[in-house]
């Protein structure tokens, strides 16, 4: 019997499900709950189903499916968007108490978190030291500066807010420049100056 058929024999309806969803957006938990299984037992159902070489190899066809099609859907498009709009300065980097920025591990990134980042640059002045008899050469850092960016977040959010229907003409929806203005003021200072400001932008376009 070929590949595909030892697939469909041994996996039963609940467990193809979860291999099916689990390549929308890797969430374990989530794939498991769309599938069929409940909330209080999706955790452990994930584990177990990642955990067995069956499902791993169903997870792989599907991905290479995936990747010979080249399928692009609404719902990845929105999920790269919300990576970018929703990202965290906090996931990337660590501060020091003496004001010291390092960069978190890639491995230890939150998942999809480094596809936010649009620049990692390191620059070092670096002195070498001869040595002497006593104590060998070494190099010493002088200086060492550090710049982390990641992509722009308001953007993306916006063509989120277009995309759901958030962000349609006032009157179309019937939100006067009070009305807005009150909404905005439920945002972060920044946050709210720049979507204003995209708002404004927005407006004035014909």
């Amino acid at each position: 019997m070929g590949y595909n058929g030892a697939m469909k024999k041994e996996l039963n309806p609940k467990q193809s499900a979860f291999c099916r969803e689990y390549v929308k957006d890797y969430n374990g938990t989530q794939a498991a709950i769309r599938a069929g299984y409940s909330k209080k037992t999706a955790q452990e159902q994930s584990s177990q189903h990642l955990s067995k070489l069956i499902i791993q190899q169903e997870i792989a066809r599907r991905e290479s499916l995936i990747e010979n099609k080249v399928l692009v859907t609404k719902d990845k498009i929105l999920r790269e968007l919300s990576i970018l709009g929703f990202s965290d300065m906090q996931d990337h980097v660590t501060i020091d108490d003496a004001g010291c920025v390092q960069a978190v591990g890639i491995d230890n990134l939150p998942v999809g978190a480094s596809r936010a980042i649009k620049k990692v640059k390191e620059k070092r002045v670096i002195k070498s030291i001869q040595g002497t008899k006593d104590k060998p050469s070494e190099d010493v850092i002088l200086e060492r500066t550090f710049e982390f960016e990641l992509h722009d977040k308001i953007t993306p959010l916006i063509n989120m807010g277009k995309e759901l229907g958030m962000f349609r003409d006032r009157k179309e929806i019937g939100l006067d420049d009070q009305t807005v203005e009150l909404i905005l003021s439920a945002l972060p200072p920044d946050y709210a100056s720049q979507v204003r400001a995209k708002l404004l932008e927005m407006k004035d376009k014909p």
